[in-house]
């Protein structure tokens, strides 16, 4: 268990890390992100955290950077919290959800066919990274007018990964180079949203966490809607507050409209 100060402390050196790409130090936390806490104090829960594993120091004196396991945690605390209904006002996605319902129209395969496509555009502006759908033609209501005849799959922002600085190392590059392989492939990425989403919730999976599709660089945000699967693939270093928020308000309102 992980006392507030260092939830705290994890949570600021992870949104310094999606902000700057940089490891940060007990100054810049004392100054930024964390109030009325001495430098010398949160040394000593950067210590303690890296510890628990949860944060590594890239070489000495660097300051620290985010694990995959301390990602989990500050993820596995954003989904812990009650989620805003999209009626909301304060909801953090409410021009998403606005902008999908003008895009709504289900009354041909060629109509629904452009809601993806507005989807998934609206869905990679909104996150700057790579947004995909994938619509399973048995999945749709039979009340849908003409639905594809087939699986298909939508995707839109595979460039916003290319300006991600993880992508210019050459791990990154062989990483970003499988992904592109499995776009060609549809039916493994089929496989790999299915098996990475279940009903009901949006579920992250984290680097390592599915090591076995070769995107250990990566983090994939899914939710199941009445078609298929929406999902959002970045990098690790992700904004995982708003992906997820965003994956969820384009899941429930596809939702609607497919109704």
């Amino acid at each position: 268990m992980l006392t507030e100060r260092r939830r705290i402390v994890l949570r600021a050196v992870v949104d310094h890390h999606v902000a700057t790409f940089a490891p940060v130090g007990s100054s810049i936390l004392a100054q930024r992100y964390v109030a009325n806490v001495s430098p010398a104090t949160i040394r000593n829960e950067l210590g303690a955290l890296e510890n628990q594993s949860l944060l590594y120091s890239p070489h000495t004196s660097a300051g620290r950077l985010p694990t995959h396991a301390g990602y989990r945690r500050v993820v596995d605390d954003i989904l812990s919290r009650p989620s805003l209904s999209v009626a909301d006002p304060s909801y953090p996605h409410q021009e998403l959800h606005l902008a999908l319902r003008r895009s709504s129209a289900a009354g041909s395969s060629l109509l629904l066919a452009e809601l993806f496509r507005a989807v998934v555009m609206h869905l990679a502006q909104a996150t700057g990274n790579l947004a995909l759908i994938n619509v399973t033609a048995s999945k749709l209501s039979p009340r849908i007018g003409a639905r594809p005849a087939t699986s298909q799959l939508y995707y839109n922002g595979l460039a916003n990964l290319l300006t991600q600085p993880e992508f210019v190392k050459l791990h990154g590059q062989e990483c970003f180079k499988r992904l592109v392989g499995m776009l060609e492939d549809e039916r493994k990425l089929d496989h790999v949203l299915e098996a990475s989403s279940q009903e009901n919730r949006v579920v992250v999976s984290i680097g390592d966490e599915h090591c076995q599709f070769g995107l250990s660089e990566l983090s994939l945000v899914t939710s199941r809607y009445k078609g298929g699967v929406v999902a959002v693939i970045g990098p690790t270093r992700l904004n995982y507050q708003e992906t997820i928020a965003a994956v969820s308000t384009a899941a429930h309102t596809l939702n609607d409209i497919l109704e």
